[in-house]
């Protein structure tokens, strides 16, 4: 209710937001910087602040990151600290699938809920990639 009252008071040009997670996007970075000072005023008020290494006015061209992904005007990328973790998880679960710790109903849940993430983007050569090189198999 209070972040809708937010935008229609400030009327920004265009933004996303998932949880607590915002993007605002406007034409000058003079208005940006005025719009971001009335949402610190407005987040003040109820004992909240935003990060401070995390909230700036950044010019889109170079990219933009948002809930893993780094967000350009014409293309979408998954943040590399994402492929590294999931690399890493995969690994994990094929030893322990390997090892009977883990079901195959398991590790297929865990990968799908990768891959719907992943879907958003252009990923499709990336998936491939990663998964034909996980070969998973029992020990003896």
């Amino acid at each position: 209710m209070r972040a809708r009252k937010v935008v229609r008071t400030l009327r920004p040009g265009a933004y996303a937001r998932y949880v607590d997670d915002v993007l605002v996007f406007g034409r000058s970075r003079a208005g940006l910087e005025e719009l971001r000072r009335e949402v610190e005023r407005f987040l003040a008020g109820l004992r909240l602040r935003i990060h401070p290494r995390k909230g700036g006015v950044f010019p889109t061209a170079g990219g933009v990151t948002f809930l893993g992904w780094r967000l350009f005007p014409d293309r979408a990328r998954l943040v590399r600290g994402n492929v590294v973790r999931f690399r890493r998880r995969l690994k994990e679960m094929q030893e322990g699938y390997a090892s009977g710790k883990t079901t195959w109903w398991g590790v297929r849940q865990r990968i799908a809920a990768w891959q719907g993430h992943a879907a958003f983007g252009d990923t499709w050569r990336l998936r491939e990639s990663i998964l034909d090189a996980a070969p998973f198999q029992r020990r003896g």
